[in-house]
């Protein structure tokens, strides 16, 4: 279950590294201002290293080879691919 607390704007403002430290560590914060709730401010869900893949993809800022070992990893790591083994001699 997901914690969440208040937090004041001044509060906010003198303990922001704490606040942003317990975002980061998953709750979610509603900031209040004269005692009522005026937003919320929630953890991002962490990426995968799947989505970091997609998106330097997407990007096309990549050298040629690397979509091609990035398939390969994924393939090996699904056991799909024994390549790397080498054969029996």
């Amino acid at each position: 279950m997901a914690m969440s607390f208040d937090v004041s704007v001044r509060e906010l403002r003198n303990h922001t590294k704490q606040v942003v430290e317990r975002i980061e560590g998953g709750t979610t914060m509603y900031l209040t201002k004269n005692g009522e709730r005026i937003a919320m401010i929630a953890p991002v869900r962490p990426k995968t290293w799947a989505s970091h893949v997609d998106d330097v993809l997407e990007s096309g800022s990549y050298d040629s080879g690397l979509a091609d070992l990035l398939f390969e990893d994924a393939l090996d790591s699904d056991g799909l691919n024994d390549d790397h083994l080498g054969s029996a001699s």
